[in-house]
């Protein structure tokens, strides 16, 4: 059991930001972390992991004892960055939750044939896990392992006691189906950078092969976006003389912005005309309430709207 498996999320988590500082995943497994001499820096991992808001009194550890469980918990792992969010690693690296948060893995691909070894590694690790089984056929595992990929919307480890065979070609895969222009070979040879000299079946070749040649679907066509999030349709029609909205006729050359649109923008059309028609009465009763029987504009009045006439007072109370 590692020294920091019962370690609160957010604590673990203060000390994975503060070593990230200073320590890097480099070829096969972390570089050195700093040495015991360095007091500074592990004085400061201490207090921010004592800190009281993460840890109560009773659980606090001084900066020797934080310095030596870093060490352990680091020095002995054998885990890649194969590419951004995905590293290939061995089956101890899931019992470091340390290295994990570390890392940010927010799941983990597991290698073997045991159910009980898939159950050991989820209750370890505390994350989802994903099987991939030797003895099965590759061709109809892929799919579905890119989909619990997909789905974890970060970083993903593939563990194995063998990082060289299956393990690699699942790297491969991911890889491939995450960039659809990369072939597998081109995978394969990425994985190999990173990892070194690889050793896998023709038949993990094949598989990964027959993936990349897999149709891939057209992207849907981009629909315009509605001020309500609703998408618009591309063929719009306009209703002329039927009650129902959704009969209508396709927008024309002869198309204007006067016709209706549909019986109720009619009928908001009518009122306002009826509106407009009210507001010029109303104008009209200023200009004969100010002038005389010839029609001239009484002195001192001049015309003006009917909100800016003098108005008198109000009897209506």
């Amino acid at each position: 059991m590692s020294f920091f498996t019962h370690w609160a999320p957010n604590r673990l988590s203060a000390l994975a930001r503060k070593l990230n500082e200073a320590i890097d995943l480099v070829g096969d497994g972390f570089n050195q972390p700093p040495p015991d001499t360095d007091y500074e820096f592990w004085g400061v991992a201490a207090c921010i992991v004592n800190n009281p808001p993460l840890c109560a009194p009773i659980l606090a550890c001084d900066s020797s004892e934080l310095c030596t469980a870093v060490h352990d918990s680091l020095e002995s792992l054998d885990l890649t960055r194969i590419c951004p969010n995905l590293y290939l690693g061995e089956m101890g690296a899931v019992e470091s939750s340390l290295a994990l948060t570390m890392l940010r893995i927010k799941g983990i691909i597991v290698i073997t044939e045991e159910d009980i070894t898939l159950t050991n590694v989820a209750d370890v690790a505390q994350r989802p896990t994903h099987p991939i089984t030797p003895c099965a056929d590759l061709h109809e595992q892929i799919a579905p392992t890119l989909s619990f990929v997909d789905s974890l919307g970060g970083a993903c480890l593939i563990c194995s006691s063998d990082l060289n065979g299956l393990a690699a070609a699942v790297c491969s895969a991911i890889i491939a189906g995450r960039d659809h222009e990369m072939s597998a070979l081109d995978a394969f040879e990425l994985v190999e950078k990173r990892r070194g000299p690889l050793q896998f079946s023709s038949s993990h070749l094949e598989a990964v092969q027959d993936f990349c040649k897999r149709p891939i679907p057209p992207p849907p066509p981009s629909l315009r976006i509605s001020p309500t999030g609703l998408p618009l349709a591309v063929d719009l029609t306009t209703p002329k003389s039927s009650a129902c909205p959704s009969d209508g006729v396709k927008r024309g050359a002869d198309f204007s912005l006067d016709d209706p649109i549909s019986p109720p923008c009619k009928k908001v059309r009518n009122d306002g005309e009826k509106d407009a028609e009210a507001d010029e009465d109303r104008k009209q009763h200023v200009r004969l309430s100010c002038s005389d029987d010839d029609g001239q504009l009484k002195k001192p009045f001049a015309w003006a709207p009917w909100s800016a006439q003098p108005q008198g007072p109000d009897w209506n109370f």
